[in-house]
């Protein structure tokens, strides 16, 4: 092949024309490719989605399930939620459960600070979650005996 000098020459020749040819049908077998290879996938994914097994409901409206309790019920009444009050608040600030009046106002006359209350309130609702709302402050109920009537008002 002798050396071409302008791009008019480069355009007319027959090799160039013939490798022009051969990257264009490359090129349109790569998309042909691609597009096809994409369908297929689409194709398999709506195989593997028919193929999923259907779950039917049960009808359980006419059987009886007998459930049994996992633990024994614990009953949430004034005096078990005072007691763990005040065991609460004993634990927390190292007073005597005795010294622990139910009339007295746990920051005022115990000196519970807010942190202390934080505590306290951290550990209620571990273990009276349910009864116990999001925006709940300790401060708001500022006797061992509010706190028990504030729990037990649910």
């Amino acid at each position: 092949m002798k050396p071409i000098k302008n791009f008019n020459e480069l355009i007319k020749n027959q090799e160039f024309q013939e490798y022009l040819t051969a990257q264009k049908d490359l090129v349109s077998n790569l998309l042909i490719t691609g597009f096809v290879l994409n369908n297929v996938s689409k194709e398999v994914e709506e195989i593997k989605e028919s193929e999923k097994p259907v779950v039917k409901p049960i009808d359980l409206t006419n059987e009886l399930i007998a459930v049994k309790p996992s633990a024994p019920e614990q009953l949430f009444n004034t005096e078990s939620i005072m007691a763990t009050v005040t065991n609460i608040c004993s634990e927390i600030t190292g007073y005597p459960k005795e010294m622990l009046d139910p009339k007295l106002d746990l920051e005022a006359d115990l000196g519970i600070d807010t942190v202390k209350q934080m505590e306290i309130l951290s550990i209620l609702k571990d273990k009276y979650n349910h009864m116990i709302e999001e925006s709940f402050v300790l401060s708001s109920t500022p006797t061992i005996n509010d706190v028990t009537k504030y729990l037990l008002r649910a």
